[in-house]
């Protein structure tokens, strides 16, 4: 199992395709192999799992960690969950993960969980998501907290929360605005990865303009230090005019021993302008922006994103949608001075095919690309491509649980041992609700 032999089933599928298409039968992508390990691993079947991440150390031991809704007839907000594959089985990683209602003094009034991210510590599974509803996460001693970020590990028997100190539930929120406005901004969509062998998460924070109600995002980067979590530089956004930014997505990676951070973000000011995606790192202690936006086009909507390092090198994927057309997937890379395009579009279909969210992975073995594609009034299906010494190989559909019924979406990456996994949710009857599945890629 390595890139290789996931190069030899590219070069048989497009050779199978070829005479298809020559012999007049239907253009499409080859079906690639790989054993789906085990069956769903939803903590409730006749619940939804939705938003599925997957990391993996160099043993072969895997860490897949989800949202998850409970059956109609269970009354339980969402929350995380975490299994671990190890000799050839999933194990669950204690129960539930996040606060239930009324924790913290009853503080937590709609602590719904979401959008887990997994990173490895040494030996330590890291998870971080964010909880909250339509009115925030709750109040506590007449604070009042916008939807809140949360980091917990996994100390061999239970997990662990790691809290801000610096906030009364624990949150990894800042408290900017708290004078002006008597609450702590939101926070949502946290990211976590190890660089040089310490914990960074990264998330997208709503703050308020004090007097206007006009709200606006930043990323914020914090490092767990001794058990406190300290910022890195100073809030990140493109605009710089207070007021101005909405940020989509963001990714962090460990880029050369330094965090390197991308993200989405479009522009207020005259109306709503096409989300742009910028790439930074940090350097003596504050963030630099790496290069110009990686859009293709100057109106292109960029979306969700994925960032991952090879050889040295930042590759960027991302989700973009011309003024007029279908969503597709696009990569660059950095080569030290510029961004350097990774051809056109890398859809199976780039002229109709629309693309869901990518996600990216690499290793001394090469570069893996995964994305969700359906042309209009199809299932979503899943695909994958390689990146090695000739570039992209052409996409090879990963199969579904259901290959007749299934729709995947939200897909995500992880290597061990030179093998790539990936794990994806995907909603087919019955029960018809959405399940996660993970499969070894040949």
């Amino acid at each position: 199992m390595n890139a290789l032999r996931l190069r030899w089933a590219v070069a048989s599928a497009f050779i199978l395709a070829t005479i298809a298409t020559l012999l007049g039968g239907t253009v499409g992508s080859g079906l690639l192999g790989g054993s789906l390990l085990d069956g769903t691993l939803s903590a409730d079947p006749w619940g939804w799992a939705s938003n599925p991440v997957i990391a993996a150390d160099d043993g072969g031991t895997l860490y897949a960690a989800w949202a998850q809704h409970r059956r109609p007839g269970i009354w339980e907000l969402s929350a995380i969950y975490v299994k671990k594959w190890a000799n050839g089985q999933w194990e669950q990683l204690g129960g539930r993960i996040g606060h239930a209602r009324g924790h913290a003094g009853a503080g937590a009034t709609w602590p719904s969980a979401y959008a887990p991210s997994i990173a490895l510590l040494g030996k330590a599974p890291y998870v971080a998501w964010y909880e909250g509803g339509g009115y925030g996460w709750g109040t506590l001693r007449g604070v009042h907290f916008g939807s809140s970020a949360f980091v917990a590990h996994w100390d061999g028997a239970r997990w662990v929360e790691d809290p801000n100190t610096e906030q009364l539930n624990g949150a990894l929120n800042t408290d900017v605005g708290l004078k002006e406005t008597g609450y702590i901004p939101s926070a949502r969509r946290p990211k976590l990865a190890v660089v040089s062998g310490r914990l960074y998460a990264a998330w997208i924070e709503t703050r308020v303009m004090p007097g206007s109600g006009v709200s606006y995002n930043v990323l914020v980067v914090k490092h767990l230090q001794d058990g406190r979590w300290v910022q890195d530089g100073k809030d990140l956004w493109e605009s710089r005019q207070v007021g101005d930014a909405t940020i989509i997505d963001l990714a962090i990676a460990d880029l050369g021993g330094e965090p390197w951070i991308a993200w989405s973000e479009s522009k207020r000011r005259a109306g709503y302008r096409p989300a742009a995606v910028r790439v930074a790192r940090l350097s003596l202690g504050d963030w630099v922006t790496v290069g110009d936006r990686l859009n293709v086009s100057p109106r292109g909507y960029a979306n969700y994103l994925a960032m991952a390092g090879l050889a040295g090198r930042a590759y960027v994927a991302w989700q973009e949608r011309p003024s007029s057309g279908n969503n597709r997937i696009y990569v660059k890379h950095w080569d030290g001075s510029r961004w350097v395009a990774h051809g056109d579009a890398l859809n199976a279909d780039p002229d109709a095919g629309e693309a869901g969210r990518a996600a990216l992975v690499g290793d001394e073995g090469g570069l893996w690309l995964t994305w969700p594609e359906g042309r209009p009034g199809q299932r979503a299906k899943l695909y994958v491509r390689s990146f090695g010494s000739t570039g992209w190989s052409a996409p090879l559909a990963v199969p579904l649980r259901d290959s007749e019924s299934g729709a995947a979406d939200t897909p995500a990456l992880a290597i061990s041992r030179r093998t790539p996994y990936v794990i994806w949710a995907e909603k087919s009857p019955p029960p018809a609700t959405k399940q996660i599945y993970v499969r070894a890629l040949p």
